[in-house]
C-alpha cells in the first residue's frame, strides 16, 4: 500500500525541505554572519576613530549570536510525497475495507484497513473442532490405558496374571512330583539297606534254603560213603573168612569133616550179606550223590537268582535316583519359568504405567489451544 501524500501548507512546522534548499539557508546564515560581522567592524571602526566618550552602560550592549532565519515562500499546487512507503500485514488474508484516504494524515497505531476474517473464522472453527475430537480421542485413549495398567498391576498383586498362576501351578505340581520321586527313592533305598525288600527276601530265603539241602544232602552222601566203607570193610573181613574156611576144606579133601563144611557154609552166607549189604550201601550213596549234585544245582541258581535280583533292585534303585533327579530339575525349572513370568508381569505393568503416561502426556492440547489462541489475536 502506498502511503498517502501530505496536504498543503499547514498549521504547524514547515516541512522538511529538500537539499538544494537546505544549501541555500546554509548560505543565508552565512551571509547573515558576514553582514553582521561587517556591521560589528564599522562600529568599531567608527569608535575607534570619534574621540573617547563616556563610559557604556551594559543595556547599551547587545551581543550578537549566529542563529536560523526561516523564511515561508507561499505556492499554490499539488503536492507529491517525498517518500512512498509500502505497508504490509503479517497474515496471508484479503483485506476487507481501507480506513483511510489518500492524502489523510495518520499516526503511529492508526488502523489504515482491515483483514477479512472469513478465513480466519473457518480455521478457529476447525481449530476448536480438533480439539473437541482430539480431547475426547485423547480421554478414551487415557482411560483405555489406566484400565490396562490397573488391571495388569491388580492380576500381579492378586496372583490372577494368567501367566503367573499358570506358572505357579506348574511349580505346585513340579515341587510335587520331585517330593513322591525323592520319597519313593529313599524308601526303596531304606528298604534296601534295612533288607526288607520283599523280592530280596525271599531270593535270600531260596538261597538260604538252597544252602541248607545242599548241608543236608552233603551230609547224607558223606554218610553213606562212611557206611559204604564200613559195609566194604565187612565184606572183605567176610570175603577173608570164607577163603579160609574154603582153604580148610580144600585141603581136608576127601577127610574134609561137616564141621569143616558147616564152617565153609556160614562163612558163605557172610560173604553174600556182606556182598548184599555192600551192594546196598553203594547204592544209598549214588543216590545221596544224585541228592547232593540236586542240592547244589538248586543253590547255584537260587544264588544267581539272588544276584540277578540284587542287581535288578540295583538298577531300579538307580532308576528311581534319575527319576528323583529329573524330578528336581523339572521343579527348578518350573521355578525359572515362574520367576521369568512374573518379571515379564512386572514389565508389562511398567510398560502399562510408560504408556498411560504417555497418552496422558499426549492428551495436552496446550499446543492447540495455544495455535488458537494466537488465532484469535
Amino acid at each position: 500500500m502506498t502511503s498517502p501524500a501530505q496536504p498543503g501548507p499547514a498549521p504547524g512546522p514547515a516541512p522538511t525541505p529538500g537539499p538544494g534548499r537546505r544549501r541555500r539557508r546554509r548560505w543565508l546564515v552565512v551571509g547573515v554572519g558576514a553582514a553582521a560581522l561587517a556591521v560589528a567592524a564599522s562600529v568599531f571602526a567608527v569608535a575607534t576613530l570619534q574621540p573617547p566618550t563616556a563610559a557604556l552602560v551594559a543595556s547599551d550592549i547587545t551581543v550578537l549570536a549566529p542563529t536560523t532565519i526561516q523564511d515561508t515562500v507561499a505556492t499554490t499546487g499539488t503536492v507529491a510525497s517525498a517518500r512512498t512507503y509500502k505497508v504490509y500485514s503479517a497474515l496471508a488474508y484479503a483485506v476487507d475495507r481501507v480506513d483511510v484516504s489518500v492524502g489523510q494524515v495518520v499516526e503511529k497505531g492508526d488502523a489504515l484497513g482491515r483483514l477479512s476474517t472469513t478465513t480466519l473464522d473457518r480455521q478457529i472453527s476447525t481449530k476448536l473442532a480438533s480439539i473437541d475430537q482430539s480431547a475426547r480421542t485423547s480421554d478414551a485413549a487415557v482411560q483405555a490405558a489406566e484400565d490396562r495398567y490397573n488391571a495388569s498391576r491388580t492380576a500381579l498383586a492378586n496372583g490372577t496374571n494368567s501367566a503367573v498362576a499358570g506358572a505357579d501351578s506348574a511349580v505346585a505340581s513340579a515341587r510335587s512330583a520331585w517330593e513322591k520321586a525323592r520319597k519313593a527313592y529313599r524308601d526303596y533305598a531304606g528298604a534296601l539297606d534295612d533288607g526288607e525288600n520283599p523280592q530280596l527276601l525271599a531270593q535270600r530265603a531260596a538261597v538260604d534254603t538252597a544252602a541248607g539241602a545242599v548241608a543236608s544232602a552233603q551230609h547224607a552222601y558223606d554218610k553213606a560213603l562212611a557206611d559204604l566203607a564200613a559195609g566194604n570193610d565187612e565184606l572183605t573181613a567176610a570175603q577173608q573168612a570164607w577163603a579160609a574156611a574154603q582153604a580148610v576144606v580144600d585141603a581136608a579133601g576127601a577127610g574134609v569133616t561137616q564141621a569143616e563144611l558147616d564152617t565153609l557154609a556160614a562163612a558163605q552166607t557172610s560173604l553174600d550179606a556182606a556182598q548184599a549189604a555192600v551192594d546196598a550201601l553203594a547204592d544209598v550213596a549214588a543216590r545221596a550223590q544224585l541228592s547232593l549234585t540236586a542240592a547244589t544245582t538248586a543253590y547255584d541258581n537260587a544264588e544267581a537268582q539272588y544276584r540277578a535280583t540284587r542287581t535288578a533292585t540295583d538298577n531300579t534303585l538307580g532308576d528311581y535316583r534319575l527319576a528323583a533327579d529329573a524330578a528336581r530339575t523339572a521343579y527348578l525349572k518350573a521355578l525359572a519359568s515362574r520367576d521369568a513370568a512374573t518379571a515379564s508381569a512386572q514389565t508389562e505393568v511398567r510398560l502399562n504405567l510408560d504408556n498411560l503416561r504417555s497418552s496422558q502426556a499426549s492428551a495436552s492440547n496446550e499446543v492447540m489451544l495455544e495455535d488458537l489462541a494466537n488465532l484469535r489475536k
